[in-house]
Formats: C-alpha cells, sequence, structure tokens
C-alpha cells in the first residue's frame, strides 16, 4: 500500500518510501502442526485460507497465493489435509507447500541417500490430490507445488536440547555438514527439477547458519559448508529447459527402500 494507511506510514518512518511490492504470500505456515502457534484443523485452515485470499486479492489481484501443505509427509493428517485444504481454497490459491527434512541418526547410508525417493512419492501423491480436487471440481485450473522448506537436518539436535529457553541470539539449529550430506541434498534437487513442471517453487528456508550451506563466525568470518555446492551447481547449471531423462541403472535394497537405483 502506498502510504496512508498505519502499516504503510509505519513502513515510511523506518525508511522505505515504497512498497516492497513481494508478489507470493503463503497464508500461514505449517497449520496442520500442533506446534504452532494458530494451529488449526484442515476444515478450520481451508475456510480461513479462501477468506483470506479474498481480502488480499481486493488489495492487489496480481499476487499470488501458497496453500499450507502438510508439514511433512508423515504428518498423521497426509494427504486428507491437502484435499480438505483444497476442496475449500482451489480457486482462491496458486500453490500448495510442501516441507521435508531428512536425517541419518542411525548412520546408515545407502538408507540415508535413498531418502529423495522418499521425497518423490511426498511430490507425487500431492500432485495426485491436487489433481482429483481439480478433477471433482471440474476445474480447468491446475494447482503448482511451492517446496517452500527443504534440507538435511539433524546433526545439531543433541545441542539444541541444552540451549536455555528464550536466550538471545542462541546458536541453534547449527548443522556441521558432511559430504554424505552434500549427496543428498543433490539428489534432492534433482528431485525438484524431475518435477519442474508442478514444482514451480523450491526454497532452501535458511541460509545462514540455520541448518544452512553458509556459515558465519563472530568477527566477521564466512565459510561454505558442503551442502552449498550441490545448490550452487542447482543455481549455476540447472536453469533453461528440465528435461526427463530415463535411466537404467542397478538397484539395491535398504532398510525402508527397495529398488533404489544406484
Amino acid at each position: 500500500h502506498p502510504g496512508g494507511s498505519y502499516w504503510s506510514d509505519l513502513r515510511k518512518q523506518h525508511g522505505y518510501q515504497d512498497p516492497h511490492n513481494f508478489k507470493v504470500w503463503c497464508l500461514g505456515n505449517e497449520m496442520d502442526g500442533p506446534w504452532q502457534i494458530g494451529h488449526k484443523t484442515a476444515e478450520e485452515y481451508g475456510r480461513l485460507a479462501v477468506e483470506t485470499a479474498k481480502v488480499m486479492r481486493g488489495l492487489d489481484p496480481s499476487i499470488e497465493l501458497v496453500a499450507c501443505g502438510s508439514s511433512h509427509s508423515k504428518m498423521p493428517t497426509f494427504p486428507e489435509w491437502e484435499r480438505t485444504v483444497l476442496e475449500h481454497s482451489y480457486e482462491a490459491v496458486d500453490y500448495i507447500s510442501l516441507h521435508q527434512y531428512f536425517g541419518n541418526p542411525e548412520k546408515d547410508t545407502a538408507n540415508y541417500l535413498a531418502k529423495s525417493l522418499d521425497m518423490d512419492q511426498f511430490i507425487r501423491t500431492v500432485i495426485a490430490t491436487c489433481d482429483y480436487v481439480k478433477a471433482k471440481k471440474r476445474s480447468k485450473k491446475t494447482i503448482h507445488l511451492s517446496f517452500d522448506e527443504w534440507n538435511v537436518w539433524y546433526h545439531s539436535h543433541a545441542q539444541d536440547r541444552q540451549l536455555e529457553p528464550w536466550s538471545v541470539a542462541p546458536p541453534q539449529l547449527e548443522d556441521v555438514y558432511n559430504f554424505e550430506d552434500a549427496l543428498l541434498v543433490g539428489c534432492m534437487l534433482i528431485t525438484f527439477l524431475k518435477h519442474a513442471d508442478r514444482v514451480k517453487m523450491a526454497c532452501m528456508a535458511q541460509l545462514v547458519n540455520v541448518i544452512a550451506p553458509i556459515m558465519t563466525e563472530n568477527g566477521g568470518e564466512a565459510w561454505k559448508q558442503t551442502i552449498y555446492y550441490p545448490y550452487l551447481h542447482a543455481s549455476k547449471y540447472g536453469r533453461g529447459v528440465a528435461l526427463q531423462p530415463i535411466i537404467h541403472s542397478p538397484k539395491y535394497d535398504s532398510k525402508d527402500f527397495t529398488d533404489v537405483p544406484y
């Protein structure tokens, strides 16, 4: 908003004369999660999302809106959450969100590196759910996916449990990554490319210090982690037209997965 309202005038007081002009908005975050303040059932959230979308589009019809999908694929409400939310909001939103973090606390490399297959199935299930609602509503509109949180996250769990609650700027979620993690991040990036027809956004939600590819030290020093490099390569080379390769390779079985392609 250009000016004349409480919030726009507050923005100007902080030195920003013009609106920031954000065009993509997420209608909440992980609203299926009981850990969230504002947690709702799928029915409650779906109704709130569509009414919120009406107000936001009334102010700016050009924005794009993301409905909250499941916080991760192991949520007990998945994928019924997606179906219910989209039953309410299908025509009001453009995307539905997905979140997924992986870890290897059991130190099982073969199983860990296969976890991108779990991510692939997550994406396929959400696409199928979106398309079911599309068919049920006889809609011509296609909902796309916003995979707006993803990464490896498990190294810092033990130290985070030792942090004093409500302390100021604690060194929280500071995973230090290894080569194995970089391989899985690379596989996750390839999974996004394989689904580029529907996954139109994919955000590594934290870029510095917090489960991040870049770390800093007090005094100004910064350094790159192993997971920085597959992210760099995807940014540099993963542009243009995404090809869908059909690859035949030897396979193996792991604790949780069968027919994992090498």
